[in-house]
């Protein structure tokens, strides 16, 4: 077994001495599992760009031409559309059509330079304020904001691994320490009764006794290298080198003294206090009921009418003729009304949103207790461990 280390560790390489220090400035950018938490994030970054992308302005264009027939004629029509956070929607547009139209289609007849237009579209009831496109960014941008704790909380998590390991290896090395002095001392007590045996001092036997305590200690010693590999192998996985890949820390490379602890003076509560505003398991939280308080406010809208209201204004460009419209500038205004009337769509969808904000809520306050109860326990275990030492 001592060959078998002593082998494996003649094939990796680590910085000596290797402290708790370098070992957590390695952790950021090399772990897997950081890695994978910043992927989660760009995720969410690239649904709240796609949610985004509903208030881009959005181009149409038409054109339409009766080749044959008795009004042989063309048209063509274009507009910029572009959705706002806060419901109404804004138009501009133009268009075209010359030939010879039927009484049916004047409509489409413009003056030579064409039709320019402007109008917008407003929702006086559901949508207004918070539409589903502008619920869904809101929804978009709170899962980055959780993703991002999430990544922090990660990354917490990941540091705290790491300084375990360290401290277990560097825990694991003194015991081996320890049992390489105990075989130490055996063996030369071994050699101290192999001469008073010869000499006649001590029986043949007390020699026998004490080989016996020997091999037990050399057991212990071998059992304490696996252990110390064992350790440093599950350091591995947190101390890696720039190319990511693990590196395994060598016996040599164990600190020579360890640092000192330090009690503090810190308060318990304040500490509590810190952890609450810091803890980014309670900003995982925090996201994810602001996403919900979101898709709420959306439901409560979705249970009014739809009432909307357009204005428009039009007008042609260019010279009159008799055949031709007026160039005098058009005016419309019109509303829309539309009631679903068991509305039970909207209701349900009430009545899960609500729901949805009370379990966040209380699981919210149920980590804060728990964040409470952990902090001083950790405070408490910190000062005992301390006061042990």
């Amino acid at each position: 077994m001592m060959a078998i280390v002593a082998l494996f560790w003649s094939t990796v390489v680590a910085a000596a001495p290797l402290n708790l220090a370098t070992v957590l400035a390695a952790v950021d950018g090399r772990v897997p599992e950081l890695a994978v938490a910043e992927a989660k994030r760009a995720e969410q970054e690239a649904k709240r760009l796609s949610a985004a992308g509903a208030f881009d302005p959005t181009l149409l264009g038409k054109y339409d031409q009766e080749l044959s027939g008795p009004y042989p004629r063309a048209s063509v029509d274009s507009a910029l559309v572009m959705a706002t956070p806060f419901g109404p929607e804004l138009e501009a547009g133009y268009r075209w059509g010359g030939g010879s139209f039927p009484d049916y289609y004047g409509q489409y007849e413009t003056l030579p330079m064409g039709e320019v237009r402007v109008g917008v579209s407003v929702p006086l009831l559901q949508d207004l304020g918070i539409t589903a496109e502008r619920a869904k960014l809101l929804v978009a941008r709170h899962g980055v904001e959780g993703a991002t704790a999430a990544m922090d909380a990660k990354r917490q998590a990941m540091l705290g691994k790491a300084a375990s390991a360290w401290w277990k290896w560097v825990a694991t090395g003194q015991k081996l320490a320890v049992a390489e002095q105990q075989l130490q001392l055996a063996e030369d007590r071994a050699a101290g009764l192999r001469r008073q045996v010869a000499l006649g001092a001590k029986p043949e036997l007390a020699e026998l006794d004490n080989q016996q305590v020997v091999l037990e200690r050399r057991a212990n010693v071998v059992d304490a290298q696996q252990q110390l590999l064992q350790a440093a192998l599950m350091l591995s996985l947190y101390y890696r080198g720039e190319d990511m890949q693990p590196v395994v820390p060598r016996p040599s490379d164990l600190p020579e003294a360890l640092p000192r602890p330090v009690l503090g003076n810190a308060q318990p509560e304040d500490v509590v206090q810190q952890a609450l505003a810091r803890r980014p398991e309670l900003r995982v939280a925090d996201a994810l009921l602001a996403g919900a308080q979101v898709d709420l406010g959306r439901a409560r809208s979705t249970v009014l009418p739809k009432l909307n209201s357009r204005i428009g204004v039009a007008k042609d460009l260019g010279p009159e003729s008799a055949s031709s419209k007026a160039s005098k500038a058009e005016v419309d205004l019109g509303l829309k009304l539309e009631v679903p009337l068991a509305l039970r769509k909207g209701r349900g969808e009430l009545a899960r949103s609500r729901a949805a904000v009370e379990r966040l809520q209380a699981e919210r306050r149920g980590l804060a207790d728990a964040v409470r109860a952990d902090v001083l326990g950790a405070h408490a275990q910190h000062r005992a461990a301390v006061q042990a030492w």
